[in-house]
């Protein structure tokens, strides 16, 4: 893990960070720190082009780099942290379990997108539902790409490496999804 102190610096400065994680596939994930514990870090996330696409949550522990100071133009990199941190308030969202992180997410939106990246790099469930729990498993509603609900998927806590909510993808799901009573 990353210093808590370097993080906290990086969150009140309101630090555009790239977050790497070697172990799970080495991807950058760009965004700046909302908030952090020893367990998760929240971001509120930014595409490639620097522009909004809501959260990630990220297991702490898969962590491996952080990069940051990628932005030389201190006018541009300002305007982009000013229009991030005016967009939406994320600070509902809660990072102390998985169940307080579904839970949050879900009294704002309907869809978050769930990574089990640690079995595969490209396993994700758009899943919604307030997360049920059971002996370290979580049970959500699982949707399909066409946004209808496939069924129920069982996920143990241990393999969720990254929830993202309120991005692209996930929205894109939650405009199609119907939820059957």
């Amino acid at each position: 893990m990353i210093s808590s102190t370097l993080l906290e610096r990086f969150k009140l400065d309101f630090e555009i960070v790239d977050v790497r994680r070697d172990r799970i596939g080495g991807d950058n994930i760009r965004g700046i720190i909302i908030d952090f514990n020893d367990e998760y870090l929240l971001l509120n996330s930014l595409n490639d082009v620097y522009c909004p696409n809501g959260i990630t949550v990220l297991r702490a522990d898969d962590i491996t780099q952080i990069k940051w100071g990628m932005i030389r133009d201190v006018f541009h990199a300002d305007s982009i942290k000013n229009f991030v941190t005016g967009k939406i308030d994320y600070s509902c969202v809660m990072i102390s379990s998985i169940r307080d992180i579904m839970t949050s997410i879900f009294c704002k939106t309907k869809v978050c997108t769930v990574y089990c990246e640690s079995l595969d790099n490209n396993i994700c469930y758009p899943v919604s539902g307030s997360g049920f729990m059971h002996d370290g498993i979580v049970i959500l509603n699982y949707i399909n790409t066409d946004g209808y609900r496939d069924g129920n998927i069982a996920i143990s806590v241990d393999d969720i490496t990254r929830i993202d909510a309120f991005d692209e993808y996930s929205n894109y799901i939650a405009r199609l999804y119907s939820p059957i009573e």
